[in-house]
């Protein structure tokens, strides 16, 4: 009886090497996959509200500062809006809550027209201090119609983000010190 030699076989390691199992595709996890996919989910979503929370300080950097009493105010206006809007699903716009201001236009296109007339307007949103300016059309009221609309969209983003952080925060969410919380992060980093 003859013995393998390994020097005989110039592939020899490729031939009689242990074979690693494949895993199929259609395999069921196991339980260390779980817990690890829930770990990497939970980590992302992590990183998804605080990324979220950046930008809804960001958009907040209009606000007073928290400390005085119309910073205090506003905060409460904006809880409010926040706290209607979730409960509806949708951001909510109102008109009694818009400032509309109208100026002239500045000078393009469309000549004397344009430069006497008030056709420009700007549409702020007072509980969040969003606001839009249009002077696209020749006509106050188209201006105002398509500053709305700009306004709707801009406001609807703003709440999808705070859905965001409602949906994904490991812990149930207590608006008011997000918000005071995000309100403070903003004063913090405009004084750094």
């Amino acid at each position: 009886m003859s013995r393998i030699n390994p020097e005989d076989y110039f592939d020899f390691e490729e031939i009689f090497q242990e074979r690693v199992p494949r895993i199929k595709k259609g395999r069921k996890p196991t339980k260390s996959d779980k817990e690890q996919r829930k770990k990497e989910i939970a980590e992302a979503k992590g990183k998804r509200v605080k990324e979220v929370k950046e930008l809804i300080s960001f958009q907040l950097r209009y606000f007073p500062d928290f400390d005085t009493p119309e910073g205090q105010a506003q905060a409460e206006l904006y809880l409010k809006w926040l706290e209607n809007s979730l409960k509806m699903g949708f951001a909510l716009m109102d008109d009694k809550d818009l400032q509309i201001k109208t100026s002239v236009s500045s000078v393009k296109a469309g000549g004397q027209q344009r430069q006497k007339n008030r056709t420009s307007v700007r549409v702020r949103h007072l509980p969040t201090l969003i606001s839009i300016k249009n002077e696209d059309e020749r006509v106050l009221g188209q201006n105002v119609i398509t500053a709305k609309a700009n306004l709707f969209t801009r406001l609807e983003n703003h709440f999808k983000l705070w859905q965001i952080i409602k949906r994904d925060s490991p812990s149930p969410l207590n608006l008011e010190m997000e918000i005071k919380d995000l309100l403070q992060a903003k004063e913090k980093s405009v004084t750094s």
